[in-house]
């Protein structure tokens, strides 16, 4: 998107005919605004950014240098463009130095020249914002490894040392082997949903967006005819449904079905069992260019501070917590990458809602 929209220049000289001549000459290929002083750039930068500043050094009240070296310390993303008829290795050296400037451009400045460094400071601009973006991605993905090492490790292995115990158990006391079975059982079951959310994690993670158009109600139904070896699964009153318009929508079916698995599986685990009736509703609005999912559920709910937490890796609201730790965050990465957004609503001891928006893709 940054490379699509035009380049934003501001540009500060004491000299009116400068500053009407160079608005002439590029308001069709820049986004100009222009300052007389020093002082009126900085009302200017006050409410405005830029992508690229030039300043005119040979001004009576705050040479460029000093305009462009004060405000480095305030915002260093704009690239500064020092034009000035000074030629002497001193004003050169303070303007490198101080003000970090991109060009040293002499006046007279041929057009060609002028317009072909604001783009090639314009491309660094680029290149810098890219760069931030993947040394938070970087550092965001160190975190995560951190905290996903550990947490797996602990999490793989509890339930094989659960097994083990209990294996031993039931070779010394075989008149209780089949409650040790049992046990094992929902060990192994343990164990099996982490590694498939790890599995799905992956996936998420790895995979491309892959557009394909999809029958919602379908696809929902599916993905909760295959978690029905969920213990109270079949306790639940299952819909899914269209609001208003019923179409096949189009967007990445792995990763919708990723969304469904992980927000079904958890209205099974957190079914309220006091309850006489519990449901389990989903509802299809597609409004315009997205799709609005409803999942809702009358399960046990969320307490109210702990629901901006539920989407961090590996988080659990309390130590009875069911499940691996990981689905929620994978649940809204999945809808990030589709470009779309999760809220959630709760009520403890009486609802959670979660309301997904995802844009439609367009098929290849």
């Amino acid at each position: 998107m940054m490379q699509e929209q035009q380049i934003k220049v501001l540009y500060i000289d004491d000299e009116r005919e400068n500053l009407n001549g160079f608005y002439a000459s590029y308001r069709r290929d820049f986004n100009i605004q222009t300052a007389i002083s020093a002082a009126e750039a900085r009302k200017i930068l006050k409410d405005d950014w830029f992508h690229v500043i030039l300043a005119d050094n040979r001004m009576p009240e705050e040479s460029g240098i000093e305009f462009l070296t004060d405000y480095l310390r305030i915002n260093p993303k704009p690239i500064r463009i020092l034009i000035t008829a000074q030629t002497d290795v001193k004003t050169v050296i303070e303007a490198i130095n101080g003000g970090q400037v991109f060009k040293y451009i002499e006046k007279p400045t041929a057009d060609q020249t002028l317009e072909y460094s604001i783009r090639e400071a314009y491309q660094l601009y680029l290149t810098r914002e890219q760069l931030e973006i993947r040394n938070k991605e970087l550092e965001k993905a160190n975190m995560e490894l951190d905290k996903f090492i550990y947490s797996a490790s602990h999490d793989l292995r509890a339930p094989i040392l659960s097994i083990l115990g209990l294996t031993k158990l039931s070779v010394q006391d075989q008149i209780n082997s089949a409650k040790y079975l049992l046990m094992i059982e929902k060990s192994a079951e343990k164990l099996d949903t982490f590694i498939l959310n790890l599995i799905q994690y992956y996936k998420n993670a790895k995979l491309e967006v892959f557009a394909k158009s999809i029958n919602l109600a379908s696809l929902a139904k599916d993905v909760f005819d295959n978690v029905l070896y969920f213990d109270g699964a079949d306790t639940l009153d299952f819909s899914a449904e269209y609001i208003a318009e019923q179409r096949d929508f189009i967007t990445d079916k792995t990763k919708l079905s990723i969304i469904f698995n992980n927000l079904i599986t958890n209205c099974i685990r957190y079914r309220d069992k006091k309850k006489s009736k519990n449901y389990l509703k989903i509802s299809f609005e597609i409004k315009e260019q997205y799709l609005q999912i409803k999942i809702m559920d009358n399960g046990i709910g969320i307490e109210l501070e702990n629901i901006p937490k539920i989407f961090t890796m590996f988080y659990k609201a309390s130590k009875n917590s069911q499940g691996s730790g990981i689905g929620m965050y994978i649940v809204k990465d999945a809808i990030e990458k589709l470009g779309g957004k999760i809220q959630v609503e709760s009520i403890l001891g009486e609802y959670t809602h979660f309301i997904i928006d995802i844009p439609e893709l367009h098929l290849n």
